[in-house]
């Protein structure tokens, strides 16, 4: 009899609570939750940074096309333009420049304006003699290049001066 004595003593002092109150519950789906918007945030991150190399690598891209474009519209027609925009009024001649497809896909838009300024009296050159006798015509290029289905674009301005025929 007395070992069924200490049977129930000692089921009496291990006996559980008889409400439980679902306090692991609770606290386990709130860390669910903070551990759930601690991801979503570093996914967040991860796009905004992708989104920040993309336009860096966009606006480079375009700013190289319009050092590209300015060069492009200053041989050959360009000189042509230049003297075009001397003799028309209001001195100034815009042109569309051909389109450049860019690798893997976009295409490249530029468009020169090239105006006149006016004639002046040419800067000395190193190892060319002169004197105020010799005038110039100082013309601006002004390129505006963008790139297709992107909001990256560019405006490079370059200044030339042609010396003039003494009279």
């Amino acid at each position: 009899m007395k070992n069924n004595q200490a049977t129930r003593t000692i089921q009496t002092k291990i006996k559980a609570p008889k409400k439980q109150q679902g306090v692991v519950l609770i606290v386990a789906l709130i860390m669910l939750l903070v551990v759930t918007i601690i991801g979503v945030s570093a996914v967040s991150r991860s796009s905004m940074g992708t989104q920040v190399a993309g336009n860096s690598m966009y606006t480079m891209l375009v700013y190289q096309g319009a050092e590209s474009a300015i060069a492009r519209s200053m041989s050959g027609k360009a000189q042509k333009n230049i003297k075009d925009a001397a003799i028309t009024s209001p001195h100034n001649i815009t042109e569309q420049l051909p389109a450049e497809v860019v690798t893997g896909g976009g295409t490249m838009n530029s468009k020169g304006t090239v105006s006149s300024i006016g004639e002046f009296d040419c800067p000395i050159v190193s190892g060319m003699a002169s004197s105020s006798s010799i005038k110039c015509d100082m013309y601006e290029i002004d390129i505006q290049t963008n790139l297709a289905a992107t909001a990256a674009n560019a405006k490079h301005t370059e200044g030339r001066a042609i010396y003039l025929p003494s009279p």
